[in-house]
């Protein structure tokens, strides 16, 4: 069931690994502008979760995994915790990522609420 027509937000993250292998871990936060009818109004929602990403062709392109659990807050209803998870791919480009995910969380009823998500972000390795 279709409820919102667009999100943006932004999230932080970071990562340790060896080779082409990260354990990564992300704090985010998105907002979804809900569509005329939906009394639920505008959601915020806040992922926490842990996850690996994997670099193939020379560290050019990766592919990562994350779960964990996010605070689903509607502005005219509760706010709820709720298992998310997201999968995706991406390519690096200098200080630059570039991807996309399949996002979402667990709902009551409908099952899963779920979009893509197009993500650029800069990388800082210390």
């Amino acid at each position: 069931k279709n409820a919102y027509n667009y999100g943006a937000g932004a999230e932080v993250g970071a990562g340790v690994g060896t080779n082409n292998t990260f354990f990564t871990g992300t704090l985010g936060y998105s907002k979804f502008h809900a569509l005329a009818g939906n009394t639920a109004g505008n959601l915020a929602y806040v992922p926490v979760k842990l996850g690996v990403r994997q670099y193939m062709l020379a560290k050019l392109l990766f592919i990562n995994a994350n779960a964990g659990i996010a605070n689903i807050n509607p502005a005219n209803g509760n706010a709820a915790s709720r298992f998310t998870a997201d999968a995706g791919i991406g390519l690096k480009l200098a200080g630059l990522d570039l991807g996309i995910n399949y996002d979402g969380y667990s709902t009551t009823g409908d099952g899963w609420a779920s979009w893509f998500a197009f993500k650029a972000g800069f990388r800082i390795g210390l």
